[in-house]
């Protein structure tokens, strides 16, 4: 049987409320009517046909029962898929101090076999060094003690690992504004370790980047902020679009996700090529060379 191990939550509860929602809808039945049958609330069947929530074994069971999935082959695959869609990920197996908006956007990471997005401000996550991290992050939440500060840059680094990862590395394709090369993050020192890493990750065969230089000038992604394009492994697990936002960050899939990819491949048209970006952020490196 397909597994999803490894992948964390998200992915095993969305392909059971992905088969959720099929399901439904070849009995030609609404959400209330489901949910009335089973002597449950609408709002609980909506998030599990979303993936929102774990599927508890008594909702597995009378749920499979109701579809007459008991004993199928389908029915085995999603009871899988509900049981490890109620483990938690590695994160959350310590006392990480990971913020939520950020739990929520690793159980994308960890799972996507391709990341696309345009940064605007720092560099992203999965290529930022330790010392680069912990400055970031130091200025991201003042209130932090050192210790705490420590432990975020471990996840930091820990989830970079979805690169390298001996089974399925995930690609990295990001664009990147060129403010995020030029705001440093506590000392040139760091700034320059940070662009030397950009320069050596570039080199990856799967990594892919491409600066927008400040002389492309504005675009509507400006606008619209940071974003991150999930893609999965296996098409039951739709695309995914993560939109950074200030207090919490937002997703959309399904249909809403084309404007999204246009914004990427109108970015790609505007920034510079994969081999001129790293010969780009050399150049800065050799500036900050020349003044530390």
């Amino acid at each position: 049987m397909p597994s999803s191990q490894g992948l964390g939550p998200v992915i095993p509860r969305r392909r059971f409320g992905t088969e959720l929602r099929r399901l439904r809808r070849e009995r030609d039945k609404n959400l209330s009517e489901v949910a009335h049958d089973l002597l449950i609330s609408t709002s609980k069947l909506s998030r599990l046909e979303k993936g929102h929530s774990a599927a508890q074994e008594r909702d597995v069971r009378d749920l499979l029962r109701y579809y007459g999935q008991v004993d199928t082959e389908l029915g085995k695959r999603m009871r899988q898929w509900a049981k490890e869609g109620r483990e938690e990920p590695w994160w959350q197996q310590t006392s990480s101090g990971v913020p939520p908006i950020t739990e929520h956007y690793m159980q994308y990471e960890i799972a996507a076999s391709k990341i696309n997005g345009f940064v605007i401000h720092f560099v992203p996550t999965l290529l930022q060094t330790a010392d680069y991290a912990r400055a970031l992050l130091t200025a991201l939440h003042p209130t932090r003690t050192a210790a705490e500060i420590d432990t975020l840059v471990s996840v930091v680094l820990q989830r970079q690992e979805v690169l390298t990862r001996e089974q399925y590395p995930a690609s990295l394709d990001m664009i990147i504004d060129e403010a995020a090369l030029r705001r440093q993050a506590d000392s040139q020192a760091i700034m320059l370790d940070q662009l030397e890493q950009l320069v050596s990750a570039g080199n990856e065969p799967n990594v892919t980047l491409r600066v927008l230089p400040f002389s492309a000038g504005p675009h509507q992604a400006h606008a619209e902020g940071s974003f991150t394009y999930f893609t999965f492994r296996r098409d039951i697990d739709s695309d995914i679009v993560n939109i950074e936002g200030y207090v919490t960050d937002s997703y959309v899939e399904g249909d809403q996700v084309q404007p999204y990819w246009t914004l990427l491949e109108e970015l790609r048209a505007r920034a510079l090529d994969p081999a001129s970006t790293l010969r780009f952020i050399d150049n800065i490196a050799q500036e900050l060379r020349r003044e530390v």
